[in-house]
């Protein structure tokens, strides 16, 4: 049986030894930042950015959580499999040659990070954890690695239990994650390219970017992680290839990172951790005793404006950001905006007449 945490604390050293102590992590991302200048997603758009910088903070953030946080979760999840799941263990698959093995493990996790993802947009509490990843208008290379880590609950547990019945082996999975962690940099860059006919096969730069975007029709639209075609096939795939939008989420009270200082970063890092719950709290409030439906699903809604009437405004996009309203303003309806339609003239009564009078009678000529 697969030891999942022995891969999940391999994972985080490599990810810490690559991110503090690897010039091969630096190298890769000097040529990332080359392609970004090279073929910029969006005209103008800044090389070193704040969002960048905070993003490689998230880095350790996503650290520590595999350390001490995931390891602890796949190992309980791991004694619930062998003590009551085993039976579902395929044994014939570690028989299998390289060959045919690595690409069943590929088409799994990619099919199962399809489906996590999915719930994730879906569920209403958990587009909160998920709302801290989308809220960078400022894509780029470390998005990949913004993610709460009360995330990791969902997916982890969609992904555990099926690895462990492929036998999933700890080497193996460790050289297929790290080629994924890659190739999710490259798709989160800033770059303007939808990869040709390649994107009929693999999520591109331009089509992850579409699904990062900020306008309601791109809502909820290519969850793919690394194959394009669980959207093609399960309904999901934005069809435009050429469109490059503004990203964001559209909720203007999130703690969006405005400077690159240490502490202005860090104290922005705490806030975005407590983002997700000061946002359950704030929908709890706003409709208690009934499911808070999702910012990001509300605005998909003509345009931005939510069943209850609630304008959600829009993340503020890149060299534009300032002050944000402490509220959302209530929105008026499409009736109430135009003008009333003007009324007919009505015509002017006639006099009443008298009870037992008789209408005068016209002169008849002589």
């Amino acid at each position: 049986m697969v030891d999942l945490v022995q891969l999940h604390a391999a994972v985080a050293w490599q990810t810490l030894h690559f991110v503090y102590t690897q010039p091969g992590l630096y190298a890769g991302a000097a040529c990332l930042l080359l392609l970004e200048w090279l073929l910029p997603a969006r005209p103008g758009q800044r090389m070193l950015r704040v969002g960048l910088a905070q993003d490689f903070l998230w880095v350790g953030v996503q650290t520590v959580a595999h350390v001490l946080v995931l390891a602890a979760w796949v190992g309980v999840l791991t004694a619930v499999y062998q003590t009551h799941l085993s039976a579902l263990t395929l044994t014939g698959v570690a028989a299998l040659p390289i060959a045919l093995k690595w690409p069943l493990w590929v088409l799994a996790i990619d099919v199962l990070d399809w489906t996590h993802h999915w719930v994730k947009h879906k569920a209403p509490w958990l587009w909160h954890f998920h709302a801290v990843h989308h809220s960078q208008p400022e894509l780029n290379l470390f998005t990949d690695m913004r993610y709460h880590p009360g995330e990791y609950f969902v997916s982890r547990t969609l992904v555990t239990f099926p690895l462990l019945m492929l036998q999933a082996n700890v080497a193996e999975v460790l050289y297929l994650s790290l080629a994924h962690q890659w190739y999710s940099r490259f798709v989160h860059a800033s770059i303007r390219t939808n990869l040709g006919p390649l994107r009929f096969l693999l999520v591109t730069p331009q089509s992850h970017r579409i699904h990062h975007s900020i306008e309601p029709a791109h809502h909820d639209r290519n969850f793919g992680v690394i194959f394009s075609l669980w959207d093609r096939i399960f309904g999901t795939h934005w069809a435009g290839a050429n469109e490059y939008p503004a990203t964001g989420i559209p909720d203007r009270g999130f703690p969006l990172e405005r400077s690159a200082s240490a502490l202005a970063m860090a104290t922005t890092l705490v806030r975005q951790l407590l983002y997700p719950f000061t946002a359950i709290a704030r929908s709890l409030l706003a409709h208690p005793g009934t499911e808070h439906a999702s910012l990001r699903a509300r605005s998909a809604r003509a345009g931005g404006e939510s069943h209850r009437g609630v304008r959600l405004r829009r993340a503020v996009p890149d060299g534009a950001r300032g002050e944000i309203p402490s509220r959302p303003t209530a929105a008026r309806s499409p009736a109430r905006d135009s003008p009333p339609p003007p009324r007919r003239a009505r015509a002017s009564p006639r006099p009443a007449r008298r009870h037992g009078t008789r209408r005068p009678s016209r002169a008849r000529p002589e």
